[in-house]
């Protein structure tokens, strides 16, 4: 064997290491490169809602859906099929127009119960944040509390599907064994929201029950 014929060798198995080398680093970056596509789902995500002081939105699954306008503080308006829901973040009003009744209750005594307007100012706040999937057009946020005390209503766990921007398209809800779905459409952020948004006044020849 002539000293040629070594460095020949020498030079394949250096190439040959070389091109293992080239071929394997795309593998050990992706783990980085999908921590850091996680990073900018919740990212993209905070960014369009830390500022948030109003939302609207549609809502519908499989068996309900209507309209949310929301202020940050508890006070909302949401318009089901069958019944209107305001509040003052003091006062609940449950308006039912097929029977002509008001009942008029204190926020206080629903205390705990959860609406999807909390997730924006309240849930995603007090919950803990993970990204459980990641894809180029978006991906899941998953909200959990720290612990069972902290729940919210029956809340045990909320999965958010967002696009890359940072809007949520569905979410969610698991309360226990029960898992609903929500579509979310026509989300808006921070419109303007007249303080009569938040108030009902009760129609001439309708029921009141008042709870306070």
């Amino acid at each position: 064997m002539t000293p040629k014929d070594v460095e020949s060798r020498s030079d394949v198995a250096s190439r040959r290491s070389l091109l293992r080398a080239l071929a394997l680093s795309p593998l050990l970056l992706v783990p980085a490169m999908r921590a850091h596509a996680k990073d900018d789902v919740l990212t993209a995500f905070r960014k369009r809602f830390a500022n948030l002081s109003t939302i609207s939105f549609r809502f519908s699954s499989a068996a309900a859906k209507g309209t949310i306008q929301a202020r940050k503080g508890g006070s909302h308006r949401i318009v089901l099929p069958d019944r209107t829901l305001v509040s003052n973040g003091k006062t609940l009003w449950n308006a039912v127009a097929a029977s002509k009744t008001v009942v008029i209750e204190p926020v206080k005594k629903r205390a705990g119960e959860f609406s999807l307007d909390q997730i924006f100012f309240v849930v995603f706040s007090a919950y803990t944040a993970t990204v459980t999937k990641s894809t180029s057009s978006g991906g899941t946020i998953r909200l959990t509390p720290p612990d069972a005390s902290m729940k919210i209503g029956n809340v045990d766990v909320l999965d958010l599907v967002v696009s890359s921007n940072g809007l949520v398209s569905s979410i969610v809800v698991h309360e226990g064994s029960t898992i609903t779905t929500w579509k979310i459409t026509d989300l808006k952020l921070n419109p303007t929201l007249k303080d009569s948004t938040f108030t009902f006044t009760v129609p001439g020849g309708w029921q009141t029950v008042d709870l306070r």
